[in-house]
């Protein structure tokens, strides 16, 4: 799958300038003028932080986490019960984890960043994967690479 920039932003309906916008910032980084799923993924993410009015470099962070990942990457994570990406403040923690390594890990400070008001934010990354899989499906997109 791979999409141009304007038929990104109609299919997350966001404006072509943000897209445009998170290009020339870095938070984006396509091969080339067209977006892959994984691109696409990332930009979904950081539409939806956004809407939620978590802080820009944040969101930015967050999307270049996703964007670290490969397709296979990704689906292997998944397989392997790895689908949670985790932020503190505004950086993310450039791996997935499973439920059990997430919530119930003592040495993964959480409670002390909330405690000390830095924001946590927890993304169920296979659900954003699997909802973006199935509008691309709906839309008639082929989802693989």
């Amino acid at each position: 799958m791979r999409l141009t920039l304007n038929e990104t932003a109609r299919f997350l309906k966001v404006p072509a300038t943000n897209l445009s916008f998170w290009r020339r910032i870095g938070a984006i980084k396509t091969k080339g003028m067209k977006f892959e799923f994984v691109d696409v993924l990332a930009c979904a993410v950081g539409r939806d932080l956004r809407q939620r009015k978590v802080d820009a470099e944040a969101c930015y962070a967050a999307m270049a986490a996703v964007q670290s990942f490969s397709l296979k990457n990704l689906e292997g994570s998944f397989d392997a019960g790895r689908r949670y990406l985790v932020g503190v403040g505004d950086r993310f923690i450039p791996f997935l984890l499973t439920h059990e390594r997430l919530f119930d890990n003592p040495s993964l400070p959480l409670q002390q960043a909330v405690e000390s008001g830095l924001p946590v934010v927890i993304l169920d990354l296979q659900k954003a994967f699997e909802t973006l899989e199935m509008s691309l499906e709906v839309r008639g997109e082929p989802c693989k690479v």
